[in-house]
């Protein structure tokens, strides 16, 4: 296309895939170089643009929004960063857009959704409408993106001193043992060592009645350890006494005879020592 040399003015023409471009010398501007640049004088610039002098015969466009170029002369696509969502259509206009959406959305970008809470997706909370999507406000006792999880109040075991615990809806109720009472079981009344006001855990309960049964179970080991050593040493004797004399062997021979014979035994003792007679 610039074997027919199209630029005037000196103008140097440059080939395109499709078409030319005259690069202009300085003072000439136009598709071919033609039109001589008079300073704002000849009122180049276009849609509304300021034309400020720049000496030498020369003049810059100073363009309005949504329009650019040398002259101001091109429209801004507003369109061309695609700000239309959800298959709207984007229709350009002078500095801005609307978009044109379909039926289930709505918004300057067509990012809201008329079927978000329309559907009642919620189901023990109220839905919000945010737009693309929707929120949850949960009831009491309720969680999830749906609120379909019913929180379990029983999970941190709120009650004291062995009660029970059952889950209601977003509250929970301690059924008690016959020695406790209050909302949480935490008074204990049967028991005048504990004050009132002490909360005692069922699990420390066990434990301290464990503890004390272990406890139990020691000291009678170590009683009957030795009262049965004790009982021993006095049968010897006994019976190393009972060969040098004529007494009568048949009580020499029960060695809890010995022990009654003592005398300062205590009243446990003998009632302890007469369950073997």
């Amino acid at each position: 296309m610039c074997v027919e040399d199209p630029c005037e003015n000196g103008g140097i023409c440059v080939t395109l895939e499709d078409t030319y471009k005259c690069e202009c010398p300085h003072h000439f501007r136009g598709k071919h170089c033609e039109q001589e640049i008079q300073s704002c004088r000849s009122a180049l610039c276009k849609n509304g643009a300021d034309c400020v002098d720049a000496g030498n015969g020369d003049f810059e466009c100073v363009c309005r929004e949504g329009f650019h170029g040398d002259l101001c002369e091109d429209d801004v696509d507003e369109c061309a960063s695609q700000p239309c969502r959800n298959d709207g259509v984007c229709i350009n206009q002078v500095n801005r857009f609307t978009c044109e959406c379909n039926e289930k959305y709505y918004g300057v970008f067509c990012q809201k959704s008329v079927q978000s809470c329309k559907s009642s997706p919620c189901m023990h909370g109220k839905c919000v409408d945010e737009g693309e999507s929707f929120n949850c406000i949960c009831e009491k006792g309720y969680k999830g993106v749906l609120c379909e999880v019913d929180i379990d109040e029983c999970a941190n075991h709120p009650c004291y001193n062995g009660g029970a615990c059952i889950d209601k809806i977003g509250n929970f109720e301690c059924r008690c043992p016959e020695y406790a009472s209050g909302s949480v079981c935490e008074l204990l009344d049967s028991n005048p060592d504990i004050s009132h006001h002490q909360v005692l855990p069922g699990s420390v309960i066990a434990a301290v009645s464990g503890a004390g049964a272990v406890l139990l179970l020691i000291v009678g080991v170590i009683i009957a350890f030795f009262l049965d050593r004790k009982r021993k040493d006095t049968w010897n004797t006994e019976h190393t006494r009972s060969r040098h004399t004529d007494a009568p062997r048949s009580k020499s021979r029960n060695p809890f005879y010995f022990y009654k014979q003592m005398g300062r035994q205590s009243e446990d003792t003998q009632k302890l020592l007469s369950r073997f007679e």
